[in-house]
């Protein structure tokens, strides 16, 4: 390996990236269109799944960190209204995945993350997936 690699994969590691994250594609097993969303911070808000995604999930994968417990909803219209059609607890260490989603949880439109704990500083998601990316 050459050592500007290491150098720079030493840095991003120390800079950490995300909190939370979430990920829905448009067909099982990880594939199709998707949409990733993240906070490095923990940050809770109510996120709309852009059109050419929303409405068709098939699989997902949402992560927390353990040190933020941030919890997920998943809901049937934009601007997280209409039913919750899934959810996530800040039990932890939390990683949420499916391959293959009911036809309930498929009609996703947007999501609200909340209860994250504040840590004052920017975290790594990758820790979440032992340093794997679990939909490439």
């Amino acid at each position: 390996m050459k050592l500007t690699f290491l150098f720079a994969f030493f840095v991003a590691f120390l800079a950490g990236v995300d909190a939370w994250a979430f990920t829905a594609m448009t067909k099982n097993n990880f594939k199709g269109k998707r949409r990733t969303f993240y906070s490095a911070t923990g940050k809770t808000d109510c996120y709309n799944i852009p059109d050419d995604v929303a409405g068709n999930v098939h699989s997902l994968v949402y992560c927390t960190m353990p040190w933020t417990r941030c919890s997920i909803t998943l809901h049937s219209k934009s601007k997280c209204e209409g039913s919750i059609v899934g959810s996530s607890s800040r039990t932890w260490p939390k990683i949420w995945e499916d391959r293959s989603v009911s036809g309930k949880t498929s009609k996703v439109r947007s999501f609200r993350i909340q209860g994250c704990k504040k840590v004052g500083t920017t975290l790594d998601i990758t820790k979440c997936y032992n340093s794997k990316n679990p939909w490439e």
